[in-house]
């Protein structure tokens, strides 16, 4: 059976319910931080693809090059004795081994683009969350006040709390002493 004090003890509990939420709020500026270091640490990621993108671009040209020279040793080896065209033999193999080496890189290409392309809406995102959340912030301090308002009131409230018990005590005792109240 529930005591008549149960209600009593609701402020109570509303108490430490407002203080968890307090809490959870120290907690948004560091957040609001985070998002914008990843924001500018995105961008120094683009850079470094656009570098990476940069330095790839003359080694098509380079095997181009590799290619027209292990010919030019193929021509060179021919009349060589047979230990020689054993070489030959391992240059040949080299060369099917760098053929498809061209296809790849243009392949790596292909693909850093599409990455760029993917990763070029992430900072303006990033900045638009930061704003988002900066604007949450600015919403929630108001009710930070409200909040140690309420507080403030639940705190004053447990004194009288105590008073209103000590009354329902007295109570108690009084009709307890009247001789038609049955002891239960």
């Amino acid at each position: 059976m529930p005591s008549i004090l149960t209600p009593f003890s609701i402020p109570l509990r509303l108490l430490d319910d407002v203080r968890s939420i307090a809490d959870s709020l120290t907690h948004l500026p560091q957040m609001l931080e985070e998002i914008s270091s990843l924001s500018g640490r995105m961008e120094g990621m683009q850079e470094d693809l656009r570098g990476l993108r940069a330095d790839l671009a003359p080694l098509p040209g380079g095997i181009d090059e590799m290619h027209s020279e292990l010919q030019g040793m193929r021509a060179d080896l021919k009349p060589l004795p047979q230990g020689i065209k054993d070489t030959h033999a391992e240059l040949q193999g080299m060369r099917a081994d760098l053929a498809p080496l061209p296809g790849g890189i243009d392949e790596m290409r292909v693909e850093l683009g599409g990455m760029r392309s993917d990763l070029g809406p992430l900072p303006k995102g990033i900045d638009r969350m930061a704003s988002d959340l900066g604007e949450v912030l600015e919403n929630v301090r108001p009710m930070d006040d409200d909040l140690s308002n309420v507080e403030t009131a639940v705190r004053e409230l447990v004194p009288k709390l105590e008073g209103v018990q000590q009354e329902l005590d007295q109570l108690r005792s009084d009709l307890a002493g009247l001789p038609f109240v049955s002891k239960s």
